[in-house]
């Protein structure tokens, strides 16, 4: 965001947006885009940018737990999930064996499953990296990488910053590649 901002010539400030209002947020102009997104998981009419942050989907586990090597270990197993993320890699291989166990926040899930109410996550890399990072107790186990990710950003077409000063940024810090 800070390298983006930079190569506009603005400042950031950050807000706090539900996951599922992020779209909403963009649409009425309450933010001027937002990295670290993925079409599938907002919805609206935005450019998109090239993918900007490289991280992994991960299944988190708890020490104790069988460890996960497969998707279909899931099965029926109950996995906390954030409320307003959407996971079809998953929903893909296991349909209606894919038992959500929803939380507003990544946090709250680590949570649970501190406490026992789930033994498995599904949690980005970054995510589980920084909470292990400020929270030395934290024992989990990070088993099951699902996708290498490196999500884009998300500019409304409308926005204050336009899209072709959107790609400008883009193309600046993805080397030169076109957006």
């Amino acid at each position: 965001s800070e390298a983006i901002a930079l190569r506009l010539g603005r400042s950031v400030i950050f807000i706090s947006v539900a996951g599922d209002q992020v779209g909403a947020a963009l649409g009425q102009g309450k933010a001027d885009g937002v990295c670290y997104v993925r079409p599938f998981w907002i919805d609206g009419d935005f450019y998109w940018s090239r993918p900007l942050i490289p991280d992994a989907e991960l299944v988190a586990s708890l020490p104790e737990a069988p460890v996960v090597s497969s998707l279909l270990h899931l099965r029926d197993s109950p996995v906390g999930t954030d409320k307003s993320y959407r996971y079809p890699r998953v929903e893909q291989v296991l349909g209606l064996r894919f038992q959500r166990r929803d939380t507003l926040t990544m946090e709250d899930n680590l949570r649970r499953m501190i406490q026992g109410t789930v033994s498995y996550t599904l949690i980005a890399q970054s995510t589980l990296s920084w909470q292990m990072k400020v929270n030395k107790n934290l024992t989990v186990r990070p088993d099951l990488a699902i996708a290498a990710d490196s999500p884009p950003g998300a500019l409304p077409p409308g926005g204050d910053l336009g899209c072709a000063r959107g790609r400008k940024a883009d193309h600046g810090l993805n080397g030169g590649a076109r957006a």
